[in-house]
């Protein structure tokens, strides 16, 4: 990765079966496996609501976990003991959120 933090650059080395327009192989340096890993320290919930706040259009379906994540947001308060519980399942934090911020 560039030294420069305003512009950073990942260097990326693609191998791609013109015909089948695939990639066969990826190398990169340590930077875009750091970026990667940090993506699976990310609860679902987050991911979901992310997903859905950038992708307005058209949804995106990660399994059940949609369909989950709304019906806790539907879900009314008399199911939760506090709103911050509530909170905690819609908006959770990950534990490596300041590490990576």
């Amino acid at each position: 990765m560039s030294d420069n933090l305003e512009n950073p650059v990942i260097n990326l080395k693609l191998l791609i079966d013109e015909e089948k327009n695939k990639v066969v192989f990826a190398e990169s340096g340590k930077d875009l496996v750091d970026i990667l890993f940090s993506f699976s320290t990310l609860p679902m919930g987050t991911i979901v609501r992310l997903l859905e706040m950038h992708q307005k259009s058209k949804s995106v379906a990660i399994g059940c976990f949609n369909n989950i994540y709304g019906s806790v947001a539907s879900l009314g308060m008399k199911y939760f003991s506090t709103e911050a519980c509530k909170q905690m399942l819609l908006h959770p934090e990950s534990l490596n959120q300041d590490k990576y911020q």
